[in-house]
């Protein structure tokens, strides 16, 4: 399952860096049903986030972190049967924007503080 991480990571991250969310998040659903051994939701997340705590992970493809891991989460939680919203929002930061992205499964966000998202407006979501 790494492998596959690292290759869909790099497929979506490297090949097409400036697409629009809807692309994107199209590209990062999967298709057609495959035999495969069902995850959990811990499995999925963690082996994600061993990906991301990969020394110089973020030096090599994984900047800005939380966009690429919404998308990685969202394509192996829909790819493994379950049911999850990605989300894509901005919020004031100072003069600028600042951009963030998260999942969200049962209603509720996936290990993110439901309290610090209220503060972005939802400019995406499927």
């Amino acid at each position: 399952m790494r492998a596959e991480l690292i290759a869909r990571s790099l497929i979506l991250f490297l090949i097409y860096p400036f697409t629009g969310f809807e692309k994107l998040v199209n590209y990062s659903t999967p298709r057609g049903a495959r035999a495969i051994k069902p995850r959990t939701l811990d499995e999925i997340t963690g082996s994600i986030d061993a990906l991301f705590a990969f020394p110089g992970a973020a030096r090599l493809f994984l900047r800005p972190v939380c966009f690429k891991k919404a998308l990685l989460v969202y394509y192996f939680l829909k790819k493994h049967g379950h049911g999850c919203t990605i989300y894509f929002g901005v919020r004031k930061n100072g003069p600028g924007l600042e951009g963030h992205a998260w999942i969200e499964t049962a209603g509720a966000p996936l290990h993110e503080n439901p309290e610090g998202l209220k503060a972005f407006n939802v400019i995406y979501k499927r």
